[in-house]
């Protein structure tokens, strides 16, 4: 039984009679027909088809020897790749740089951010503060230096009285003159609403706001908002002018409260 064999696709070309085609392709493999009307006969190639690796060589066949293509035959190309494919890669490199860029700014610009929202509301106090204002929160600061070097529990507890006595004695007067600091919260829900205020050193102030001039004030403020308000400390009832609030002797010394009566508040 005669037959013929099909070289490659790419290099189909007719063939007359019975006679074998000249020229026939290994790597594409042979295709056996019969003259017969008898079914198909195939041979096995020498190299298996793979659909991914016919169209990747016949483009690799078409690339120039390295040496030819360097020398001068594309100077602005990629050694051994031709013009188009050499300047789709430099394409593609300019933009993964620009794409690098543009991600480091975004980075940078998301670490900033972060930095900004970390400081929230500052626990520091605003800059040129009143002498009294600075005594009172510098001895705080003190206390609580102390209190974390302190050795043990017994000394702890010594600097904690110790501070709960020179808070007697601070301010001079219980008087509140242009203190400045932020509000920290403002609550309602009581017979009058009640502010909260931060003047640096986690040292918190909190007074009911009576009605008139201090509450359309209040009104109009947000957490955060920078102010300076006066009035007097409330007194502890125990003959002390100003009444240190802290359930727990730590709390007393690192966050401490106190009650106040304001006589006036604004915004800075």
């Amino acid at each position: 039984m005669g037959t013929r064999t099909l070289g490659s696709v790419d290099k189909f070309q007719p063939v007359s009679g019975s006679g074998d085609m000249d020229h026939a392709e290994e790597i594409i493999g042979q295709l056996v027909v019969a003259d017969s009307d008898d079914p198909v006969d195939l041979e096995m190639a020498e190299h298996a088809l793979d659909a991914l690796a016919l169209p990747v060589e016949r483009a690799v066949s078409r690339i120039p020897p390295h040496d030819a293509a360097c020398p001068g035959g594309n100077p602005k190309g990629v050694c051994g790749l031709p013009i188009e494919a050499s300047q789709a890669l430099a394409t593609r490199g300019v933009r993964m740089k620009t794409d690098i860029k543009r991600l480091l700014w975004v980075l940078a610009v998301l670490f900033v951010l972060y930095q900004i929202s970390k400081m929230g509301a500052p626990s520091s106090p605003p800059s040129l503060l009143p002498p009294e204002q600075s005594a009172f929160i510098d001895a705080k600061r003190e206390a609580s230096r102390n209190y974390d070097l302190a050795p043990n529990d017994l000394v702890k507890t010594e600097i904690a009285d110790q501070w709960a006595r020179d808070v007697c004695r601070m301010p001079p007067s219980p008087d509140i003159r242009g203190w400045k600091g932020r509000v920290r919260s403002i609550i309602s829900g009581f017979e009058q609403p009640l502010i909260f205020l931060d003047i640096g050193e986690n040292i918190s102030l909190s007074s009911s706001v009576p009605s008139g001039p201090i509450l359309d004030a209040v009104r109009t403020m947000r957490k955060g908002d920078e102010v300076v308000f006066s009035g007097q400390f409330r007194p502890d009832g125990e003959g002390c002018p100003v009444k240190l609030i802290g359930v727990y002797e730590e709390t007393r010394v690192h966050k401490p409260s106190f009650e106040i009566e304001l006589f006036s508040i604004a915004a800075q």
